[in-house]
């Protein structure tokens, strides 16, 4: 969305330079068949659009169940106890 919002006068030239970087250098690798960019975000409005033309598959991933939030809540937790960053309080 830099250099959308370049054209309203809302944005700063430093991050039109990295939009514009950063589609080179996608552009550059179109040369080696062998590397997938891999790139996520959940404010999908403010995508450049050059950035979305330049790419194969575009998936739509909604939000997790409840169920699944929890469980990586909850993974997340067990992780810290088995790490030791959590301790079980002593009794």
């Amino acid at each position: 969305a830099a250099r959308q919002a370049a054209i309203s006068g809302s944005e700063p030239s430093d991050s039109i330079r990295v939009v514009n970087a950063l589609l080179t250098q996608m552009d550059k690798l179109k040369a080696w068949p062998n590397v997938i960019i891999l790139t996520t975000s959940n404010i999908t409005t403010a995508i450049d659009i050059a950035f979305v033309d330049r790419a194969d598959i575009k998936a739509y991933v909604g939000p997790p169940t409840l169920q699944a939030r929890y469980e990586i809540l909850r993974s997340c937790i067990d992780e810290l106890f088995r790490v030791g960053i959590l301790t079980y309080p002593q009794v």
